[in-house]
């Protein structure tokens, strides 16, 4: 069995471990990286990763801004929550909690993959913030998937499903294939990170438990109700995230930008940090 990486151990090799520290809030104990000074934006990774997703995006935009980058519960080094605090609502709830303890008041929320959900779902909060999604997943999965998550909701809370999970990612052709069909070609270090987590049982769980509790068709319902400015971020070598389907929630946004990036994936702020960064910085309040 492969134990949750700790930051003892990892600490040496994480990006920008400069700007770490550990927060209680919501009943957890935060790993959030708080860079920079100015406005302030908030980045949100997605499923299965951490804030080392962010860690070409967060220096760049750290020239300029407050940035605050936290692990989302039960990810990376932040604390695992009780499965049915993993639903979006629930974990929204748990981000805006530690927004407050570091008395934080988002200028622009920037979500990648679930991340962007979350960021759309805590724009209502904020009405004058700016929202970015980097091929953020806002559409409900396919008719198959949509058969299989209560299955995996029940099977979460079991650990089978984190066990096996887990078991998959240690083999090369399992893992490797998972990462190819991303689109995306990051650094090796990237994927060794992405790696140790994917091989935690515990982690794995965690991750399976926010899947089969992520409620979209509840985000779709709030979505015509947000006035904030959207921009909308996407890869065309996505797999995971169609841009079609993007495409799709977009019409039922009011202020929106779609902008696309044909030589990225699903990681496109891992392979484009310059051009993702511009963008951000283009949602910043003027001075």
């Amino acid at each position: 069995m492969n134990s949750l990486p700790t930051w003892d151990t990892f600490s040496a090799r994480w990006p920008n471990a400069a700007a770490s520290r550990f927060v209680d809030a919501a009943g957890l104990r935060w790993h959030v990286q708080v860079s920079g000074t100015g406005p302030t934006v908030v980045v949100l990774h997605g499923s299965g990763a951490a804030n080392h997703s962010w860690r070409d995006v967060t220096p760049l935009l750290a020239a300029h801004c407050t940035v605050i980058a936290p692990d989302l519960p039960g990810h990376g080094f932040t604390g695992f929550p009780p499965a049915d605090k993993l639903s979006l609502r629930a974990m929204a709830d748990s981000v805006r909690e530690l927004l407050r303890t570091l008395d934080v008041r988002p200028d622009v929320l920037v979500g990648h993959s679930a991340g962007g959900a979350l960021a759309l779902w805590l724009a209502a909060e904020w009405p004058d913030c700016a929202v970015v999604g980097v091929n953020a997943a806002l559409a409900p999965p396919n008719a198959l998937m949509t058969l299989l998550t209560p299955a995996v909701g029940t099977l979460a809370g079991t650990g089978i499903v984190g066990f096996l999970t887990a078991r998959l990612a240690e083999s090369d052709f399992v893992f490797n294939s998972l990462m190819r069909s991303t689109g995306s070609i990051i650094l090796p270090e990237q994927m060794a990170l992405y790696r140790a987590f994917a091989k935690s049982e515990r982690h794995a769980t965690a991750l399976m438990s926010m899947f089969a509790e992520w409620n979209l068709p509840a985000l779709a319902e709030r979505l015509p109700a947000v006035t904030n400015r959207v921009t909308l971020i996407v890869g065309a070598k996505d797999e995971w995230v169609p841009v079609a389907s993007t495409e799709q929630v977009a019409k039922r946004l009011t202020n929106v930008e779609l902008i696309r990036l044909p030589n990225s994936g699903h990681l496109a702020h891992e392979e484009e940090p310059n051009r993702v960064t511009e963008i951000i910085m283009r949602s910043l309040p003027p001075r």
